[in-house]
Parts: C-alpha cells; structure tokens; sequence
C-alpha cells in the first residue's frame, strides 16, 4: 500500500504520525531523504504520540538511541556515518532488527537495507519550497 502526505508546516507533521500511528507501531520503517529532510523529526513526533519520555535526537554519532515508551521500545539507528556492511554488523544493527518494538532507520538506502527485511514500511521525506515536506509512506 501506498500513501502520500504533504505538510505546510512542522506542526501538521504531528497529524499526519498521529494518522499512521498505528501502522507504523512495532514495525521496521526506513526513512530516506536529504539531509536536513526531517527524518529525526518525524522520530521525535512519533515518540511523542506514543508517550516517549524522552527528548529525541538525532543518533549520527550514537548509531543507535533506544527509547523506552509504555507500549514496546522505539529504536533508533542512524546510519549516515557507516561506511560499510561489516561496520553496520559490528554494532549489532543486525540483532537488534530483530527486537520487538519499533525499528527507525535514518539512511537505510546506503545498504539496501530493505533486502535484509521481509516486512517494513519506508517513508521517503522530500523537502519542497517554503518549509513544505513530502512523505511517501510505502508498506511492504
């Protein structure tokens, strides 16, 4: 299935992870799109609508933030600074893929992450003129 959304500004974002809440609950999502597109920000509004805690933030040199919620934890990897699938094993991304909860992949891209994954959802994020953001959200 397939669904586009687009937003005029950040708090509409909030609508929109509202409307898919469910869907993307205790799944695998792969986020795409440019640097600066909004893919921590769409983690940050996510973790918000299921009663995170916590003040998400961006893991480029964590790899990997786990957040707890009341419902299964949200992981979250970043994977704009691996350079390699031998790097990418080497931080367990591997294993953890296969915790429940649900699964954020910044740049997931890089490696085809999607070849390793039976079931996931992949939202691609493109920036538009004045703030506007795209999403395509694709379930597989």
């Amino acid at each position: 299935m397939s669904y586009t959304e687009t937003t005029n500004d950040i708090n509409e974002l909030s609508e929109i992870v509202e409307k898919y809440k469910d869907k993307l609950l205790d799944n695998i999502i792969l986020l795409n799109g440019e640097l600066g597109a909004g893919k921590t920000t769409f983690v940050k509004k996510f973790a918000e609508a299921v009663c995170s805690k916590y003040t998400v933030s961006s893991p480029t040199f964590t790899i990997m933030q786990k957040y707890e919620t009341t419902a299964n934890p949200i992981y979250h990897f970043d994977l704009y600074r691996i350079e390699s699938i031998d790097e990418l094993e080497m931080t367990g991304f591997f294993e953890y893929i296969e915790y429940p909860g649900t699964i954020f992949i910044e740049w997931a891209e890089k490696f085809d992450i999607g070849s390793f994954l039976d079931n996931f959802i992949t939202i691609n994020i493109k920036q538009m003129e004045n703030g506007k953001r795209k999403y395509f959200i694709e379930i597989f």
